[in-house]
Parts: structure tokens; C-alpha cells; sequence
């Protein structure tokens, strides 16, 4: 037998196995990684179409705010509620949990709570009838007894605010 065949030795084989493994393990975590950011932005972009879809609404429908500030305690207080109940939104509910009423958006199997309130504007703004409204869209897990009555609201990573003016 001659010695001087060219062959690779079990310890190159075996090297190059490790070598290769430990690449594939790399692209194996850049591929999860890269599937969880995916997602995590997905859920961002939901929460801020949200937000501005229910702005939107509320623009085209603004009774609702000046229904809010004409009932609230004090009209000129830094903040107010404006139920978004009367908006009809797509995919919209009100459920109420603990004696305390919620708007909550189902889209794709994941929860969203929605809150529009009237903030503080400057002076120019008003004279001109404009109403800065802020609305609030959270993306949250609704907790469930066992009979499938909801008994509280877990808010998620995901949170979104946007702001606009409403002319009333």
C-alpha cells in the first residue's frame, strides 16, 4: 500500500462537520431572530393602522366629540373621554369588565383596546374650531373565567398614540 494517497483524515472530517455545524447553527439564529422581529413589527403596524383608521373615523363623525365635551363635567378640563361606542367600526365591541365599559377591536385572533380622548390645543386651533384629539390603541389579552365571561385586561408590548385635529 503507498502512503502517499490523498485522502482526508477522520480528524479533517470531523473538523469540517463542526465547522459546518456551527455555521448552520448561525443562519438557524439569524432566521428565528429575524422571524420574532417580523412579527413584533407586524403587531406595531396593526396597532398604528388601528389608530389612525379609528382617527379617521372619528373625523368624519365629529357629533361624537362635541356630544363628549358638551356632556362632560367640566368643558375645559386638559382631558376627555370621547366614547367611541356610536363610531361603527369595523370589528368593534364594547364589553364591559368589572363594571367598567371597554372598546375592544378583534383582528386576527389578537385584542385591541381602543380610547379617544380631547386634549388641550392651542388658542389659534380653536379659534378655528379645531379640537385636538388623541386616540390611544393598546394591544391586550383578555382574561376569561371559566364560563367565558371576561374578568380583566392584561396589556401586551404594543401600544400605539396618535394625535389629530377634529373640526366641530
Amino acid at each position: 500500500m503507498k502512503n502517499n494517497e490523498k485522502a482526508f483524515t477522520l480528524i479533517e472530517v470531523v473538523a469540517s462537520i463542526v465547522i459546518i455545524t456551527i455555521v448552520l447553527l448561525g443562519i438557524a439564529a439569524l432566521v428565528i431572530q429575524s422571524s420574532t422581529v417580523a412579527h413584533s413589527n407586524n403587531e406595531k403596524l396593526v396597532v398604528i393602522h388601528l389608530a389612525n383608521a379609528t382617527l379617521e373615523k372619528i373625523k368624519t363623525n365629529s357629533t361624537i366629540v362635541k356630544e363628549a365635551i358638551e356632556a362632560a363635567p367640566s368643558p375645559t378640563s386638559d382631558r376627555i373621554e370621547v366614547p367611541l361606542t356610536n363610531l361603527q367600526l369595523d370589528d368593534v365591541t364594547t364589553i364591559e369588565i368589572n363594571n367598567t365599559p371597554y372598546t375592544i377591536a378583534k383582528l386576527n385572533d389578537q385584542f385591541y383596546q381602543l380610547n379617544a380622548y380631547k386634549i388641550p390645543c392651542t388658542e389659534n386651533a380653536s379659534k378655528l374650531n379645531l379640537v385636538n384629539v388623541l386616540v390611544e390603541v393598546k394591544h391586550i389579552r383578555i382574561e376569561t373565567t371559566s364560563d367565558g365571561t371576561p374578568h380583566s385586561i392584561t396589556n401586551l408590548l404594543e401600544k400605539s398614540q396618535l394625535e389629530g385635529f377634529v373640526q366641530i
